[in-house]
């Protein structure tokens, strides 16, 4: 069954801030995530864990970009998260 065509994103910039939000944003704050806990926890014993959590946290983050109705809107909430992450990592 083919998806309505009302609910499909018509503008191609709109799909395209999204998967760059999702793809490349996503990556960014997982790996940024990751560093924080890094820091915090013992580094030897969560590096492992987090190798495998990273795929999953990575997709999730892909997926929610999808969520919103504007992909502008993504780009700068995942810019905040990011900035935030590196305030995290500067003051630790």
């Amino acid at each position: 069954m083919p998806a309505n065509k009302k609910h499909l994103t018509r503008s191609p910039w709109q799909r395209l801030s999204k998967f760059i939000a999702g793809f490349i944003g996503g990556y960014i704050i997982t790996q940024l995530l990751f560093i924080v806990v890094l820091k915090i926890a013992a580094p030897t014993e969560t590096l492992i864990s987090l190798q495998y959590g990273g795929f999953a946290v990575w997709v999730s983050l892909f997926l929610v970009s999808y969520l919103f109705k504007n992909g502008y809107k993504i780009l700068v909430v995942y810019t905040i998260i990011i900035a935030g992450l590196l305030g995290i990592i500067y003051i630790l």
